[in-house]
């Protein structure tokens, strides 16, 4: 694929940076990436990545349950658009402020091409919000006021997952940062065919390639599903870190009574469990040495520092 898979060359820079502080990626493969985005454009039709190379597969998302019904060039743009966006915030960084007009034209192109093609302006839905298309649009800014209730209401009546390896993670992930944490907890929980139990229930003991009951059945140790694990982290744990700041804001939901877990940050390695028990829930938080942060629990904030924090309430 043009751009979900192409897009390493971006995504992986980029990642290291946000992830280290260090800009030595981004600097060295930044006229790379500007070749690449050049290579894009020559495979676009009207606006929409929408071609490979002469005989190859031009995916957008991939392994969902039933046949693939979100068109390639829908996705393939929303990689485009994320990846400019990516390279605007590093042409700031590194001195390159001359290519972001072209970045922000691009960006405003692919929009367009994006909700002409796509949008459905009577329903504020993106390709009838199956397979998180709603999710898609959402994560690049487009939709209304409907976009994303609609999003909510496809997905609690749903019950469960028919995305592919980018949907899947893209919809937790909307769902997460929009404050329905329990939502996207049922989603992660639910033991309809298809889905994680689904996995285990079929016998898995790694992540496989298709979820279970779909068309295919092919490997059954790959990786892909496995972006889901960040919003545990980010959300779940909550331990959410920039290079300045360290903020430990669990979401708490209904069918996980414990859960622990660490993430090594620069700083050092963060730590954060709780159980509930007796009607009350109790957190240890472990913060590296000489290191502060805010632990954030229904609205109110506490001061966190090196060590173990406990609190109970």
């Amino acid at each position: 694929g043009p751009a979900g898979w192409g897009g390493a060359i971006f995504v992986v820079p980029y990642t290291y940076y946000k992830m280290y502080g260090d800009p030595c990626l981004v600097k060295e493969y930044a006229d790379k990436m500007n070749f690449y985005f050049e290579y894009l454009e020559n495979r676009c039709d009207d606006d929409l990545l929408s071609r490979s190379e002469p005989g190859c597969w031009c995916l957008g998302d991939w392994c969902t349950p039933v046949s693939v019904v979100l068109p390639a060039p829908f996705v393939n743009n929303y990689f485009y658009i994320k990846s400019l966006y990516r390279c605007i915030e590093i042409a700031e960084l590194i001195g390159k402020e001359a290519d972001i007009p072209l970045f922000r034209a691009r960006i405003e192109a692919r929009k367009e091409a994006i909700v002409n093609a796509y949008y459905n302006k009577w329903d504020g839905n993106f390709l009838g919000c199956r397979q998180g298309a709603n999710a898609f649009a959402l994560d690049i800014g487009l939709g209304d006021e409907r976009t994303y209730p609609n999003l909510v209401k496809y997905y609690t009546n749903n019950c469960g997952f028919d995305t592919g390896i980018f949907g899947t993670e893209l919809v937790t992930r909307t769902l997460f940062e929009r404050g329905d944490g329990q939502l996207a907890c049922n989603l992660l929980l639910s033991e309809s065919v298809h889905s994680f139990a689904g996995m285990r229930q079929a016998g898995a003991t790694t992540l496989w390639e298709y979820l279970p009951d779909s068309l295919r059945n092919r490997s059954h140790n790959h990786p892909m599903f496995g972006a889901v694990v960040g919003c545990f982290y980010d959300y779940l744990l909550g331990i959410q870190a920039d290079r300045k700041d360290l903020t430990i804001a669990p979401v708490i939901v209904e069918g996980i009574d414990r859960l622990n877990g660490s993430r090594t940050l620069t700083a050092g390695c963060v730590s954060v469990s709780y159980e509930k028990h007796d009607g009350k829930i109790s957190f240890d938080i472990g913060i590296p040495k000489d290191t502060e942060a805010v632990f954030l629990y229904e609205g109110t904030s506490y001061h966190l520092t090196g060590g173990l924090n406990k609190f109970e309430f």
